[in-house]
């Protein structure tokens, strides 16, 4: 019995302050996911569109509580802010060139060093990549356009901006937890 009561405290304490704070409204400052759980390891809901506003039921020290049609998720609430940021443009520009990064090996931009490693090590079917092409500068692109990232702090299938003139989408792993590893055709 007492298990029981555990339990069902638990749920009270959880969802209390979510029925009992008024919606906020924050905008996704990228491509942002939400998940089920507060953990980058947990399963993708729903995708938003960055400047988005998002409905925030409940604002908490990393993860924020958020109804996502209906649904309530978690979203990282670094890339949140009160202000709506431009929306990307279709024609995006690189702040940095494809030349410029391959002569550098390491660029800071975002909060995250980003480096690059060539398909030559994986070549072929290396990675599972639907659409799988060569894009402009080099960069391995996705079906979707999105240059193809590795991570080891964020999950694959998270979309993030990049100084290249395209999103990015994690594939891979296996970088230090600061890095965005990018995959090219250098």
């Amino acid at each position: 019995m007492k298990k029981i009561f555990l339990t069902i405290g638990l749920l009270f304490t959880i969802t209390s302050p979510v029925m009992a704070e008024e919606a906020t409204i924050l905008y996704t400052t990228t491509v942002l996911n939400a998940r089920e759980l507060p953990s980058a390891k947990s399963e993708i809901i729903s995708v938003v569109e960055k400047a988005e506003p998002v409905d925030v039921i409940y604002e908490g020290d990393e993860w924020n509580i958020v109804d996502i049609d209906g649904q309530l998720c978690y979203m990282y609430n670094k890339y949140l802010t009160e202000e709506k940021p431009e929306p990307k443009s279709v024609e995006s520009i690189a702040e940095y060139s494809s030349s410029y990064f391959q002569q550098m090996g390491v660029i800071g931009w975002g909060g995250w060093r980003w480096t690059w490693y060539s398909q030559r090590v994986l070549p072929g079917g290396g990675l599972n990549i639907p659409g799988r092409h060569v894009g402009a500068g080099g960069y391995i692109m996705d079906e979707n356009n999105r240059i193809c990232l590795a991570s080891s702090v964020l999950s694959r299938g998270t979309v993030v901006s990049t100084p290249f003139g395209a999103e990015g989408c994690v594939y891979d792993s296996g970088c230090a937890s600061d890095v965005l590893d990018v995959y090219v055709d250098w």
